[in-house]
């Protein structure tokens, strides 16, 4: 057993425990010590001049920057179960090899050696790309060497049970038929392979993959065909002899009959009541009328158009006074016996009454009385 040296870029080694498979002798070499920051080696920052990478965009990079030496830190401190996660965001924002390289040096030494077995192959595959041919061997020949460890899962899925719409499903990714009965490398630990299709019930098993150089595989059966839904079972109606007897309805009693109304008095009294007032208005206006009459004949002798002796000047007010009073009694009679006549006319009880003085519209002025009362 040895040590591999986990060398982050630019700063000092970081020891990762790993298998080399050489037997220690006497008179060993020291370990590799890293190289500098501008050699070829995976762990030296690339150089933007050579790269052909697509450039991230400046907040993108600033936060890959950020993260990935976070990472760093966290791998010096051996906390690499937060430091994967890391360089995983800072590859996914400004893909470089050296973040790369770093991230399957985390796998790796995390135990996950099928992910840094695909790592080391990207790495590669970056660093070929930015035509630094030292870097692209170094992060192949990690590739290569993990290959031996690697433990494989192969889900099976035979021509039979091929349905119709069939989808596999493996750890939340869709196999494509492609990918059916194939090894594929998987990292230790536990897995969960699901198949499902139209009409079909889904199956789902879960395998743990233990250790490392093992091949396991999985095979998915044909599929159940899902059951329609169940119906309640119709119920037969009731025997005679097991019918609840339900007793009679009780009998509805009638409405009660409500008492006819009396007979209103508002009627009549409206109608005597506006004869009366029309009457007496009638009257006194007529009274009235004829002594302005008379007092207008006298008057005529002792005053021209627009003049009148002061001795008549008293008498003139009088007159004038009286006729006032003589118009408001015809006013006053007029508006009396329309509403008597509207009562007497009306032959629906109060409501009739009330429209009909509603309905009456009474315009008077100085000499003069109107009453409209429409039917």
């Amino acid at each position: 057993m040895g040590v591999v040296p986990f060398r982050p870029i630019g700063g000092a080694p970081v020891l990762l425990l790993g298998l080399l498979g050489v037997a220690a002798v006497a008179g060993a070499q020291p370990p590799e010590q890293p190289p500098p920051a501008d050699s070829a080696s995976p762990d030296a920052p690339a150089k933007p001049a050579a790269s052909s990478q697509p450039i991230a965009a400046p907040d993108a990079a600033a936060l890959a920057q950020v993260l990935f030496e976070e990472g760093l830190a966290l791998a010096r401190d051996k906390r690499f179960d937060a430091a994967c996660p890391k360089f995983e965001e800072s590859l996914r924002l400004e893909a470089k090899t050296g973040t790369a390289y770093n991230l399957a040096r985390c796998y790796e030494v995390s135990g996950r050696v099928a992910s840094a077995w695909a790592t080391y192959q990207e790495a590669a595959r970056l660093a070929r790309a930015d035509k630094d041919a030292a870097r692209a061997e170094k992060a192949r020949e990690a590739h290569e060497a993990l290959a031996p460890r690697l433990a494989r899962l192969t889900v099976v899925v035979p021509e039979a049970h091929r349905l119709v719409g069939l989808e596999v499903v493996r750890d939340g990714l869709v196999l494509a038929p492609s990918a059916w009965d194939v090894a594929v490398p998987v990292d230790p630990g536990d897995h969960v392979i699901v198949a499902r299709a139209p009409g079909r019930r889904p199956w789902r098993q879960a395998v743990t993959i233990g250790e490392e150089r093992v091949n396991e595989s999985v095979t998915v059966p044909l599929l159940e065909v899902e059951p329609p839904p169940s119906s309640p079972p119709p119920q037969a109606p009731p025997s005679a002899a097991t019918a609840p007897v339900r007793p009679p309805p009780a009998p509805v009693a009638p409405p009660p009959v409500s008492p006819p109304p009396e007979p209103s008095t508002v009627g009549p009294t409206l109608m005597w009541t506006g004869f009366a007032v029309g009457a007496a208005g009638t009257l006194v206006g007529t009274i009235t009328g004829a002594v302005v009459l008379a007092r207008a004949g006298q008057l005529e002798d002792g005053c021209t158009d627009d003049w009148c002796h002061p001795d008549l000047e008293s008498d003139l007010d009088t007159t004038v006074a009286l006729a006032h009073v003589s118009n408001i009694g015809f006013v006053v009679g007029a508006v009396g016996l329309g509403l008597g006549l509207v009562a007497w006319v009306t032959s629906d009880g109060d409501a009739g009454a009330e429209r009909a003085v509603r309905a009456i519209h009474l315009t008077a002025g100085l000499g003069s009385a109107q009453v409209v009362i429409p039917f």
